[in-house]
């Protein structure tokens, strides 16, 4: 919200005498602003930032709400106002040692004429801008049961399905409030501006649903009209406006950030993005909030991942976030896993278990691919997930899909035992693991998994 806000009556286009007050601590996630007119003793919440317990936690999403000051606040809100226009013409300086981070616009009434001034509450008084920062945050605080909706934006999860090895998400954007709303598509949303969309499932077990679908592509835009607008830099973007009353329904195809158990979830989501109430003073800007978990409860019979296909997915994705994440030896490795040995370019032939907390140890006696001797400085990186094992006895379901080498025992990876390349196979999961005939006899040894 600008600081100019009380400028504008809320009823009409004339400069009317008041105040507005601003938080400018972080615009990336929206600032929350007061905004005061007098004689009226109205008063404009501009609640861009409600995912704080600065704002009444009854209202959800964000929005502009006028009410009235009470009595009390009121003449509160007139020594404020009184001492802001005599600091505008006095100048005195500031005996604040730490700035508020928060700004002030005052329209002064000199001669008839309101004469606007604007500045940081860190450069006036120490006594005034304490009595400024204690009627904010109250004001902040009103109760939005008795204010008016001038303009209000919310998101609720109305759906999460499974869809094959990924996720149908389903995401609708409210304009509850008395003017169109306008927004760029969720497609388009930029994570290094700190955009989010990030839907969050919790079930009464424990387990988490996570993904942030900013810029994921959306598979229903074409359900609703958008525009194409120039944006600064030489580029352009699409718009949606949802008018007073109504909401659209945009639908992801999204993948969790990590495992999920199966269960029970409700869910929410957090949104971090710009709006424009179009025809309104002010237009909302940045904002940042949660919507209240659905009340509708969602089920999961199995957990994710589960077939083959969703673990080879989620495994190359997770070793593809892993892989920024070296652990050299002495360090302890951050989640459990099978990791392999790296030296420069040359990779580990086998795996090797890793616990959370546990110390990554170095080895002298580990072969590459080539079943050649590694040598040089090493680290560890994450391979796979420790919940499908990377060990099989013969006639037994193979627990993972990939390559496999016959092995006469679990304890073999260095030098010992058979590295020749001859001894590979590849398998895909549930498949059973067969026995190798060795120079005219079978062989009732095992298989070991050595990667994808």
């Amino acid at each position: 919200m600008p600081v100019a806000a009380y400028a504008h009556a809320p009823d009409n286009n004339s400069k009317q005498a008041g105040f507005a007050i601003s938080g400018t601590g972080d615009h990336h996630y929206g600032a929350n602003s007061v905004g005061v007119w007098f004689p009226s003793g109205r008063i404009r919440l501009g609640l861009s930032n409600t995912l704080t317990d600065m704002t009444d936690q009854k209202f959800t999403g964000v929005g502009i709400v006028d009410a009235e000051l009470s009595p009390s606040d009121l003449d509160i809100a007139k020594d404020i106002y009184s001492r802001m226009c005599r600091a505008a013409v006095e100048e005195p300086r500031s005996d604040l040692q730490v700035d508020p981070m928060m700004s002030y616009s005052v329209g002064c009434v000199v001669d008839e004429q309101v004469i606007e001034h604007q500045g940081r509450i860190g450069d006036l008084p120490k006594e005034l801008a304490y009595l400024i920062n204690d009627f904010y945050l109250k004001s902040l605080k009103l109760d939005t049961d008795r204010a008016r909706i001038v303009a209000k934006f919310d998101a609720q999860v109305v759906e999460v399905s499974r869809a094959k090895s990924k996720f149908l998400v389903a995401i609708s954007f409210k304009n509850g409030g008395n003017y169109p709303i306008e927004l760029q598509t969720p497609d388009q949303w930029k994570k290094q501006f700190a955009e989010r969309l990030e839907v969050s499932g919790f079930s009464t077990g424990g387990g988490e649903w996570r993904a942030d679908l900013a810029g994921t592509t959306l598979i229903n835009k074409a359900d609703y009209p958008t525009e194409t607008v120039d944006l600064p830099m030489g580029v352009s973007g699409t718009f949606v406006t949802i008018l007073p009353g109504e909401s659209v329904v945009y639908k992801f195809i999204a993948v969790p950030t990590g495992k999920v158990p199966k269960g029970t979830y409700k869910f929410n989501v957090l949104v971090v993005t710009s709006i424009d109430a179009k025809g309104v003073f002010p237009s909302m800007g940045r904002v940042n909030f949660v919507s209240p978990k659905v009340s509708r409860d969602v089920t999961f019979d199995a957990d994710f991942p589960s077939t083959s296909q969703e673990w080879n997915e989620y495994e190359a994705r997770h070793r593809q976030d892993m892989s920024s994440f070296p652990v050299k030896p002495g360090e302890t490795f951050a989640e459990d896993g099978f990791y392999r040995y790296v030296i420069h370019s040359q990779r580990s032939r086998f795996v090797f278990s890793g616990r959370k907390g546990e110390v990554a140890r170095s080895y002298t006696a580990i072969v590459n691919e080539k079943g050649e001797p590694m040598d040089g400085s090493p680290h560890w990186i994450w391979e796979a997930d420790r919940a499908l094992e990377d060990y099989c006895i013969v006639n037994n379901p193979c627990p993972r899909d990939g390559r496999w080498t016959w092995a006469s025992n679990n304890s073999f990876r260095d030098y010992v035992g058979n590295n020749n390349r001859f001894f590979e196979r590849r398998f895909v999961a549930g498949e059973l693991m067969p026995e190798l005939e060795l120079n005219g006899t079978l062989s009732h040894y095992s298989w070991t998994w050595i990667g994808v």
